[in-house]
């Protein structure tokens, strides 16, 4: 009985020893190895299929991607083609507020003024360290501002406020932001184009959206291209558009006037000058065709209620 006493307290030594050693080798892993020991989810960034150029100066960027896609983790400046892939740590002992180790912004920049259209992968991340910035980024934003490109990156300072700071991609340094005006700072059309039935029927006829410098932005499959204008003077970017690609303009080589003057003929019908929109007075409802963009300042001039 004694013997069998003995031969139990060693089988129990021994288990609470390899139990002690397993938690110390799990501690070392955890250590070495955070990702065994913390949560995380990744959200990816789609892949970039094809990148082309047309016109004269380049100044139109045709972009495929291999799945579709609404703007937020890719976007478009004067001189690169960005996206962002992220990795948060979501478990529960995870920062909201802060950089956890482990955390990742993988930026990847298409240079557009080289013929192969030069690709650069970095993680963001320590490069904000670096400078003393410890945010978690929770969005990104592609733009050029003053004739520079930047990346706005937004952050929680507490639950409830965001605020943003701006990375300069020529000098790699991060600033404060240059502005708060967001339709000028994203290049929105802004709400006076409320009043054009111009978007409204380039996504009714043809499927797609067009933004003050982009067409197509959610990557949809464009539909009915093959009578405009567009598929009669650029047929490989009415295919593209077709297959689901997007259209965008380079800011510091295509203005607002250009842009909208350009689409009002591409979207006609071939052989047709422009296509047929007009502007609605929203207090009395008449209608004024619209056949440029000179004429819609104009007409905006004249309808100062309906701003």
């Amino acid at each position: 009985m004694k013997k069998l006493i003995k031969w139990l307290l060693i089988v129990i030594s021994v288990l609470a020893m390899i139990f002690l050693l397993l938690r110390l080798g799990f501690k070392i892993v955890y250590t070495i190895k955070p990702e065994l020991g913390y949560s995380f989810v990744e959200d990816k960034a789609p892949k970039v299929k094809s990148i082309q150029s047309y016109g004269a100066d380049r100044q139109y960027v045709s972009i495929g991607l291999d799945r579709n896609h609404i703007t937020g983790d890719v976007g478009m400046t004067q001189n690169y083609f960005v996206t962002a892939s992220y990795k948060y740590r979501v478990d529960a002992k995870a920062n909201k507020l802060k950089i956890d180790k482990g955390e990742s912004v993988i930026i990847t920049t298409y240079d557009l003024n080289t013929s192969n259209f030069k690709k650069k992968t970095f993680d963001l991340l320590p490069i904000l360290l670096k400078d003393g910035i410890n945010h978690q980024i929770i969005d990104l934003t592609a733009i050029t501002y003053e004739g520079k490109d930047y990346l706005e990156l937004t952050y929680y300072t507490t639950d409830l406020k965001a605020d943003t700071i701006w990375y300069d991609m020529e000098s790699e340094r991060v600033e404060s932001a240059k502005s708060t005006d967001y339709q000028i700072v994203y290049e929105l059309f802004g709400k006076e184009y409320d009043k054009l039935d111009f978007s409204s029927k380039i996504r009714s006829d043809y499927g797609i959206f067009i933004g003050k410098l982009n067409l197509n932005n959610a990557y949809q499959k464009a539909k009915n291209l093959e009578n405009t204008n567009l598929a009669l003077e650029l047929p490989k970017v009415a295919e593209n558009l077709s297959n689901g690609e997007a259209l965008y303009g380079r800011p510091a080589q295509v203005n607002t006037e250009e842009w909208f003057n350009t689409a009002l003929h591409w979207f006609a019908p071939k052989g047709q000058e422009i296509m047929e929109i007009y502007a609605k007075d929203l207090e009395t409802g008449e209608k004024t065709q619209i056949k440029s963009y000179a004429d819609f300042k104009e007409w905006k001039k004249q309808h100062p209620s309906n701003d």
